[in-house]
């Protein structure tokens, strides 16, 4: 009976949970609903409401104003060429949208900017080379990606999640946390991802616990709590329903506008770049196809090209079968005429 019962108690806990964190509503109901559920001991409690709290406090966080240029940038596997020769430069507080199809070369150029890969050509922060820099130092630098993946730490929860991002460096806190091992405190641009992604009542949860919307807000969210001034979002939309990729481009355009950050954002999303980005590249095999307003770019041929083949065969004709006539579609006007299912 005993048994029967703490079931019964642990599955009305966990359903009280769900419906609390869905709707972002923490408080004393959402305490006791953790703690029926059995998802957290006391004192884990406690720290995630003091975490809460102290989120709660922290004003949007701005970062220190960066300009990333990447200039000539190549790379080459063996014999093949991923990307050639690319261009590109990113102010604080704008957004580039950087778009193409499949096997164009636009995670590798994150990638190579980063550290993870090697290239030839620069890349300069603020004045500073950072090539030769592996990937850790990059992003003490200032300037961090998000993954396709998410590469988020499954075995722990949300605010370890967001305490890596905490990290202060260096090996001087290894050694420490080896003799007294402790908690380390959230940063405060983590504090203020907590409350700017709206994830307060996820700090407690494992990610295998999240739905993949709010996976991967928290692996966004670690990003931006390392506090860059430059971030590249590889496809942050990709898998999210249309509503949830519109709200997250409209907290893209914050972190750009409140944060100060530069953002460079992949995405197959062509509504997400519209709605998000002030100018757009497109790349085709390694190499820009098109620069300008996203606008502009969505109406340039070459890039309707590179979605759907050579355009002068979709355009008006005449054909004859059967000894009839019939005349084909017309070309499209721009990539979400062309090829809806392709661009999101």
């Amino acid at each position: 009976a005993a048994n029967t019962f703490t079931r019964a108690g642990r599955a009305i806990g966990a359903r009280i949970t769900a419906r609390s964190e869905r709707r972002g509503q923490p408080g004393p109901v959402l305490t006791v609903a953790r703690r029926l559920a059995g998802h957290t001991t006391v004192g884990e409690i406690e720290e995630i409401e003091e975490i809460e709290t102290a989120a709660r406090g922290v004003r949007r966080h701005r970062v220190p104003p960066r300009r990333l240029e990447i200039r000539d940038l190549t790379v080459s596997y063996g014999g093949i060429t991923a990307v050639h020769n690319v261009s590109m430069s990113i102010e604080p507080g704008q957004i580039v949208g950087l778009i193409g199809p499949n096997g164009a070369g636009k995670t590798t150029l994150v990638d190579a900017a980063t550290g993870f890969v090697r290239y030839t050509g620069e890349v300069v922060l603020d004045g500073r080379r950072l090539d030769g820099l592996p990937a850790h130092r990059r992003a003490r630098a200032g300037i961090t990606r998000s993954f396709q993946t998410l590469e988020i730490f499954e075995d722990l929860t949300v605010a370890d999640n967001l305490r890596t991002a905490s990290d202060p460096g260096g090996a001087l806190p290894y050694f420490a946390d080896i003799v007294y091992p402790k908690h380390l405190p959230l940063s405060e641009a983590a504090l203020a991802c907590i409350d700017e992604f709206n994830i307060g009542p996820l700090l407690s949860r494992l990610p295998t616990e999240l739905s993949y919307g709010q996976r991967r807000l928290v692996a966004i969210a670690r990003s931006v709590a390392t506090a860059p001034s430059v971030l590249l979002l590889d496809e942050p939309a990709s898998g999210l329903v249309e509503w949830s990729s519109m709200e997250l481009a409209t907290l893209v355009r914050r972190l750009a506008a409140d944060w100060g950050m530069g953002i460079l954002v992949i995405e197959h999303d062509i509504r997400f770049v519209m709605t998000a980005c002030d100018s757009v590249m497109a790349l085709d095999f390694g190499q820009p196809i098109a620069f300008g307003s996203p606008e502009a770019v969505r109406h340039d041929p070459a890039v309707v090209a590179a979605y759907l083949g050579d355009v002068e065969e979709v355009r008006p004709r005449q054909t004859t079968r059967a000894g009839a006539t019939v005349k084909s579609e017309p070309a499209p006007a721009d990539l979400a005429e062309a090829h809806p299912d392709r661009t999101r």
